[in-house]
């Protein structure tokens, strides 16, 4: 039984291994800025695979975020 809120449309995520297990679970979308670690590696790889969107920390700005969170929104994948 899913424990996932029906009105979820994305996850906003750093990227990291569990936030990607948990979505990818729950079919849910991701938009992820990853912060340290494996973050990056993880959200490239997700991106690659087609269940998330990439956004990389320091090209972080208001127009890339919400350019990017409009391609979810959009295009769940």
């Amino acid at each position: 039984m899913s424990n996932s809120h029906p009105n979820c449309r994305l996850f906003i995520t750093h990227g990291g291994i569990l936030s990607l297990i948990e979505a990818i679970y729950h079919g849910v979308p991701m938009l992820s800025i990853p912060v340290f670690g494996d973050q990056a590696h993880n959200s490239i790889e997700a991106e690659s695979r087609g269940f998330a969107l990439y956004v990389p920390y320091f090209e972080l700005t208001a127009q890339a975020f919400g350019t990017k969170l409009q391609q979810v929104l959009q295009d769940p994948r």
